[in-house]
């Protein structure tokens, strides 16, 4: 496993229907990815394809440069960032980048207490094709 050209680690919560492909193509780009998800076999998975395994969303956030969550609903944000402890757990510098598919009024508490807990912008980010997937719209290099 490789780390990005910042040597930043990027923490994935959520390894579901998209959060699984998502991580698996940083993980063949050569991303240094820790992973978390309630069910372990998802788990099981992204490690067997270089990531390494947290033990808590908590855990996967304090370890992480760049931290995505990928999770069905916006209660689930909230349950993981807050009730969690993922949030708390974000070191100064860390980006937190949101990739559930929210309704139009999320509850902005979350987002909101994130921007005094995060220091680095998303715009910083630029697109990249993803190995063996040259269309993947999910992969972004900083």
């Amino acid at each position: 496993m490789t780390q990005t050209e910042d040597h930043d680690t990027i923490g994935f919560i959520g390894l579901g229907n998209m959060g699984a492909p998502m991580c698996d193509c940083l993980l063949e780009a050569g991303f240094a990815v820790v992973a978390f998800d309630l069910d372990q076999t998802k788990v099981e998975h992204a490690v067997a394809g270089g990531a390494l395994a947290a033990t808590s969303a908590a855990d996967c956030a304090a370890q992480a440069d760049v931290l995505l969550t990928s999770l069905p609903r916006p209660e689930h944000v909230e349950a993981v960032m807050e009730t969690g402890g993922a949030l708390a757990a974000l070191r100064a510098g860390s980006l937190w980048v949101d990739l559930t598919i929210v309704r139009t009024a999320m509850p902005a508490s979350p987002k909101q207490r994130s921007r005094c807990a995060t220091g680095r912008l998303a715009g910083h980010w630029r697109r990249r094709r993803c190995p063996q997937r040259p269309a993947h719209p999910f992969h972004w290099r900083r």
